[in-house]
């Protein structure tokens, strides 16, 4: 991009030793160095083969990260003298030959790779699966890092693997800027928890980073955004034993009763996981929008000193960003029924108008389970008319939730009220996928559910019944990262209910015409938990919709595009279709 060097060109090179070095290869040049954030690896060298493997040896789906396998005429014949090792690593599938390299990647959809770390620097953190190599590249690449290196650890002492992230920086590195700049690029889960800048990174004999010799993070930095600011230490006993939860999870001492958790590196697991630890010790549970209205150890300690049960009536209405003066923005819950999906899309689209969530009432067990979406949006409508007398309503959701945003949307038009939009996030009009799931019988559902984030099967449900079935769904959930540790059975069997409750109104629903238009993003890449449909690109809209379809595309796939990168493409198109929407509306009252 500088200037005299836009007929210059990089190839990266990808490939082990076992595969004559190269086995990919992708050309940058001026025209194409900006497409991607991460550089890919490219596509396979003629002769060679590049597939990427799951757990069991499965070909995964375009998106889904997994092992790089790579076959072909570069393959060698294995490890000299080391039988049992070529045994491990030189494997024979469907009559070919493959090396497992034990590097994890993806393939997009057009067949370009991607490299996203190695296999044996994959780490839980929080419950979470995360890659140590993603999280340096992206540390690596912000603008006041010269240099990084990224480790996984107990550093608190109390059983709690957090990151830590050692850096050289270019000038006056500010850590509140670096943790800004990961915040737009990884989850929440993947961003270090301790800063820690260095003259120098330690390197080896040979020259190389030596990961096992930087310091304890002693000095590590806390990163809340708001180091300016007074800290006030948790006082009293109720505060204390709350710290000190919030110290287990997050995995490092807590001296500050004001501080954020969410800005602290809470994130929906942990959330989860913090309510169920409040319940044990204070015997007092609290719902999920409390903890979004009451995310500091201070305001947690008065909402558990409330003695008023008026004070703390169950809702579903969840206030993710209550600032603005427009018609506000309520975001439905998807099938899971947890709103903590929304968190960083509401982040990004704060500023002109309120953001609320509506949870699903099963997920906190504080209202009874509607078996239709025609009851939930009814139900959710009075809810959200009962905290103010809205005339103009945005109306949103992602997947199962954008159903219920569509029947709302349409209860509240019918009402007289003003629709300013309807904002639908991968979301099948036609019923005919949800249907035919709800067919099955409960084994082939969990297996159409979760196997494409766990490594279980039809077969492993069937053989197992009632609690053994729930422990088992939650002891591989916990050891893939997909669950807590210590997540109980009830919080187990009341995600269950949701869901099958979920699914199963998804199934009875059939969207009727209304008037109106809507935005219909949908994600680039295909994901087998999504009931999409593989003809139809308005996935049954067209139909149901009087005024038409606005279609947008983001990267990723169905799990993927509220976070991550993808998550700010879909902000920028609501923010765009709301300015478009309003200024339409102002025409039509002009005219």
């Amino acid at each position: 991009s500088r200037p005299g060097h836009r007929g210059a060109c990089v190839f990266n090179a990808y490939g082990p030793t076992e595969c004559c070095v190269d086995a990919s290869l992708h050309r940058f040049d001026f025209g194409n160095h900006r497409d991607c954030v991460a550089p890919p690896i490219g596509r396979p060298l003629p002769h060679t083969a590049i597939s990427v493997r799951g757990r069991n040896g499965e070909a995964l789906p375009p998106g889904i990260p997994g092992e790089l396998w790579i076959g072909g005429a570069g393959v060698a014949r294995g490890y000299f003298g080391d039988s049992a090792l070529s045994a491990q690593r030189f494997v024979e599938v469907e009559g070919s030959r493959w090396y497992r390299t034990g590097d994890m990647g993806r393939c997009r959809d057009d067949g370009v790779l991607f490299y996203v770390g190695r296999e044996d620097q994959q780490v839980k953190v929080g419950g979470y699966r995360v890659e140590i190599g993603e999280v340096e590249a992206v540390l690596n690449r912000c603008p006041s890092v010269r240099q990084a290196v990224v480790r996984a650890d107990d550093f608190g002492g109390n059983g709690v693997q957090t990151l830590a992230a050692y850096f050289v920086g270019r000038g006056e590195a500010d850590p509140s800027g670096i943790r800004a700049y990961l915040a737009n690029h990884l989850p929440a889960y993947a961003i270090p928890s301790h800063f820690v800048e260095l003259d120098a990174l330690p390197v080896t004999s040979s020259g190389k980073v030596d990961r096992l010799r930087p310091p304890p993070p002693v000095r590590a930095a806390r990163l809340a955004g708001r180091d300016a600011r007074p800290r006030r230490a948790p006082d009293g006993e109720v505060e204390e034993r709350l710290a000190s939860i919030w110290a287990h999870l997050l995995g490092r001492p807590i001296d500050d009763a004001d501080a954020d958790f969410f800005e602290q590196g809470g994130h929906s697991v942990l959330g989860i996981r913090l309510i169920s630890l409040i319940e044990k010790q204070f015997g007092r549970r609290l719902s999920l929008s409390r903890l979004f209205k009451s995310p500091t150890i201070s305001a947690l300690a008065a909402a558990l000193a409330e003695a008023s049960s008026a004070a703390t009536a169950s809702t579903p209405i969840v206030p993710l960003e209550a600032h603005g003066s427009g018609a506000p923005l309520f975001l439905f819950h998807p099938v899971g029924g947890s709103v903590f999906c929304y968190q960083t899309l509401a982040k990004l689209l704060a500023g002109p108008r309120p953001i609320y969530a509506v949870e699903a009432p099963g997920f906190s067990a504080d209202w009874p389970q509607m078996p239709t979406v025609e009851d939930m949006a009814g139900n959710y409508l009075q809810a959200i008319l009962g905290q103010g007398r809205h005339k103009e309503i945005i109306f949103g959701g992602w997947s199962f939730g954008g159903l219920v945003a569509f029947e709302a949307a349409r209860q509240f038009r019918a009402a007289g009220g003003v629709v300013g939009g309807l904002i639908l996030i991968d979301t099948v009009a036609d019923n005919r996928v949800a249907r035919e799931l709800m067919l099955q019988d409960e084994a082939a559902m969990l297996a159409r559910l979760f196997s494409e984030h766990l490594p279980v099967s039809e077969d492993d449900f069937r053989s197992r019944t009632g609690d053994d079935r729930i422990d088992y769904l939650i002891r591989v959930g916990v050891e893939n990262g997909m669950l807590p540790a210590g997540f109980e059975p009830g919080q187990m069997r009341r995600l269950l209910q949701t869901f099958h409750n979920n699914a199963l109104a998804s199934a009875r629903y059939d969207a009727p015409a209304a008037p109106g238009r809507a935005l219909l993003i949908r994600p680039l890449q295909t994901s087998r938990s999504a009931f999409t449909l593989p003809d139809d690109p308005l996935q049954g809209w067209a139909a149901r919709l009087a005024d038409g379809i606005d279609l947008r595309w983001v990267r990723g796939n169905h799990e993927t595009m509220l976070t991550d990168g993808p998550v700010a493409e879909t902000a920028e198109h609501i923010r765009s279709y709301l300015a478009e929407t309003s200024g339409r509306r102002e025409d039509e009252i002009v005219s």
